[in-house]
């Protein structure tokens, strides 16, 4: 007979083809059929198959050792959320970070609004509108600070949206505020870093960087700034003295990252530099060759940086 799938002529009659093992559908002795082909393994076919589709989904992301400098990629998997919890739609785009407290989201839109939405519901609870697009949120004491385009920083009530106060800079105040002591410590595009009673507005002290400078950190009593001058400088935050400055001979967009008595920068030419809290003395710099498109973030003894060659690099914050 003639097997009606590989089409081989075959003298054995019985339910299976002796060639390929495939069912005849003839009656016949019940043995065994030998080995089947490839072809009858679709199921495993299916499942490698599967498994090749899903790898080419990761993501790799590259970890760096700042001591040894040698990448290890760990695969992740790029998911996506099922759906959005809530959306809410403003009157311009949003190119500010949120920042939430008590329960209420608080964003800032490139038309100057500043919009506080229920965490859960995404429903409006207040808005207010400067002259012109803000900065990203700080909210410390019930209450919110926005620096602006108008030359303004704002303080608002935070549960109804209300103005307590309103500083006039000498220029635009684009960068987020940093509130601890019961200061608002914010950086203008005139190169001068202000320091503001938070409860009155009242100037406390002003220091001229010279040129543009980047958002302050604040951490034990001192004010981290980078500036395009390529200088960090250490502030007193009481006073506005300087402690200390250390020069990169590269711009400083981002804001300085402090974590364990160490303050962390990255230059425009993507130089990540690890300077001593305490004295600015140079403890390490690692190059990752390209401009980043991030500040940095420390924790738990590692410095994290994102580049725009596709990589998050995660540096020894000791080495």
């Amino acid at each position: 007979m003639r097997c009606p799938e590989c089409r081989q002529q075959t003298a054995d009659v019985g339910p299976f083809c002796v060639g390929c093992g495939a069912p005849t559908g003839m009656p016949g002795h019940p043995a065994a059929p030998g080995p089947r082909p490839a072809i009858w393994r679709r199921p495993e076919i299916i499942a490698f198959a599967a498994s090749v589709a899903l790898i080419s989904l990761l993501t790799a992301i590259t970890v760096i050792s700042g001591k040894s400098g040698r990448p290890a990629t760990r695969a992740t998997p790029a998911l996506q959320a099922t759906s959005a919890g809530w959306t809410y739609t403003t009157g311009s785009y949003i190119d500010t970070r949120p920042a939430v407290a008590g329960g209420t989201v608080y964003a800032g839109s490139d038309d100057g609004t500043v919009y506080a939405l229920d965490a859960a519901t995404g429903g409006l609870r207040w808005t207010y509108t400067a002259g012109d697009s803000v900065s990203d949120p700080a909210v410390a004491s019930g209450t919110v600070y926005v620096g602006s385009m108008d030359f303004k920083v704002y303080a608002l009530d935070a549960a109804t949206g209300g103005l307590r106060w309103a500083y006039t800079a000498a220029d635009m105040v684009d960068s987020s505020p940093a509130v601890a002591g019961g200061t608002v410590y914010v950086s203008g595009d005139d190169g001068k870093v202000c320091a503001l009673d938070a409860a009155t507005g009242r100037l406390r002290w002003a220091y001229a960087a010279g040129g543009s400078v980047s958002d302050p950190a604040v951490a034990g009593g001192t004010v981290y700034i980078g500036g395009h001058g390529g200088r960090v400088s250490a502030l007193d935050a009481a006073t506005g003295r300087l402690r200390w400055t250390y020069t990169t001979g590269d711009m400083i967009d981002w804001c300085p990252a402090v974590a364990g008595g160490a303050v962390y920068v990255v230059s425009h030419y993507g130089k990540v530099y690890a300077l001593d809290a305490a004295t600015g003395h140079l403890r390490w710099v690692y190059t990752t060759g390209i401009m980043p498109d991030s500040g940095p973030a420390a924790a738990r003894g590692t410095v994290y940086v994102g580049s725009e060659d596709n990589k998050v690099y995660a540096l020894n914050a000791r080495s």
